[in-house]
């Protein structure tokens, strides 16, 4: 079975705005038998206003609240439109923001009935008493994040922490069980100034311990294609030495382009570990 687990579609305000139709056109034309549409969620209210951003930055970092109905109808009409080709299965990109379980419980009884799939992100983190994304610039990255961590490698632990409370967080049934864009904290790793040898170690023994609690609890990985064509990272999200420590532990790997327009949809499909069975 050839499966893209994690797109984006035309309601994505920073994406191409190019028609999910011709999305879908191509994974058929690239014999994909399952495409999953994961729009980005819309931000619990709250905490979107917070961001330290313009409006229309904020704005463009998730789904517009006032189009919630008009996606799940126009990906529902889609699916229906599209079934004797290809199966696509509904659903979003779901943001991690602790302090907003109650919101996201909210939302997720809301939209829940409605959805068949859904992939479970952390773009933000806090330095000090505010959140800022991790995923805009490296100037941006190296000014607001770098110094409260004190090195790559202090985001990459921090993130992983987050990850790791996003997995056992109890958010209800429709919950999604599978972990966005692992490392995405590595997006601008070429970037930025290396993380000193003396920490690699601890890096190691937090992603292992992440893992474990992946594993433990059921959960699979969004083996991310999207981090190649970003100059900064150079390398899958998560890279495949996690990716195939993952898969020797039994977390399943799910391949995802994570496409924001037609020319991703099946980007990198043969480089994921997703591909492979898992070890004995």
């Amino acid at each position: 079975m050839k499966r893209d687990g994690h797109t984006h579609s035309v309601y994505c305000r920073h994406g191409s705005h190019e028609p999910t139709e011709a999305m879908i056109e191509r994974a058929i034309d690239l014999g994909f038998d399952v495409y999953s549409v994961t729009e980005h969620a819309p931000l619990p209210p709250g905490f979107a206003q917070s961001l330290p951003y313009p409006a229309d930055t904020v704005a463009s970092l998730q789904l517009d609240p006032r189009a919630l109905d008009d996606y799940l109808h126009d990906m529902h009409r889609l699916k229906a439109r599209f079934a004797p080709h290809i199966r696509i299965l509904v659903g979003f990109e779901l943001d991690y923001v602790p302090a907003y379980r109650d919101w996201t419980r909210r939302f997720l009884e809301r939209v829940g009935p409605r959805i068949q799939d859904g992939v479970l992100s952390v773009h933000f983190l806090p330095a000090g008493d505010t959140w800022y994304g991790i995923d805009l610039t490296p100037e941006h990255m190296a000014e607001k994040i770098l110094p409260h961590y004190g090195s790559l490698a202090g985001v990459e632990r921090a993130y992983f922490a987050l990850l790791a409370s996003a997995v056992t967080e109890v958010l209800g049934p429709h919950k999604p069980t599978r972990i966005g864009h692992l490392t995405r904290s590595r997006m601008f790793q070429r970037d930025l100034p290396p993380a000193p040898p003396e920490e690699a170690h601890g890096l190691a023994t937090a992603c292992e311990a992440l893992l474990q609690t992946i594993r433990q609890h059921g959960y699979a990985l969004d083996h991310n294609m999207s981090g190649l064509d970003h100059p900064g990272c150079g390398e899958p999200y998560p890279p495949h030495s996690v990716a195939d420590r993952a898969r020797a532990m039994g977390i399943p790997l799910v391949y995802g382009s994570d496409a924001h327009r037609v020319a991703d949809v099946g980007r990198y499909y043969d480089c994921s570990e997703s591909l492979r069975a898992p070890a004995p």
